[in-house]
């Protein structure tokens, strides 16, 4: 659990490092070279861009809400068994994570909700950003990974406390 931690203080503080990068969507921020950018520069985010073909893609395209939703859906099935056993049980408590030990459901649910979130947004800017062939493709397995983590959870709390 402690990996999960500092894996969210990562995001917190690679993910809102720069102020520069807010300045692409402002009307009539300058650019570089101290220019304005007209609106039809604006939209042409340079980092959507890709360097080769010179072609621009959306970031949050058709497989990044899949996975997302994917993630959304594990989520909600974690919580729903955890509530039940949680309810069903008197002497069970989470185990892991910063909830470890709580039996409140708001804040075992705004624990992995902060997680989750923070991971999505880890993903889109992955994806933005990064364009090494190699390395692009990896935008997904934060999310992915947790996606199964909650799977993996869901399963055991039907298994182990039914």
């Amino acid at each position: 659990m402690k990996t999960k931690l500092a894996f969210a203080l990562a995001i917190i503080l690679l993910g809102f490092g720069g102020s520069s990068a807010f300045a692409h969507g402002i009307a009539g921020a300058s650019s570089p070279n101290g220019q304005d950018q007209s609106v039809a520069v604006q939209h042409a985010d340079p980092f959507r861009v890709n360097r080769f073909t010179r072609e621009t893609k959306p970031v949050a395209d058709r497989e990044f809400w899949i996975d997302v939703s994917a993630l959304a859906g594990a989520w909600t099935f974690d919580t729903i068994t955890t509530h039940q056993w949680i309810t069903n049980c008197s002497s069970c408590r989470e185990a892991g994570g910063l909830a470890n030990g709580s039996r409140s459901m708001p804040r075992i649910m705004a624990e992995n909700a902060a997680l989750d979130a923070g991971l999505a947004v880890l993903g889109y800017e992955w994806k933005k950003r990064v364009h090494n062939k190699y390395l692009h493709p990896l935008w997904r397995v934060p999310i992915l990974y947790q996606a199964q983590e909650h799977v993996r959870d869901g399963i055991y709390n039907r298994q182990h406390f039914y």
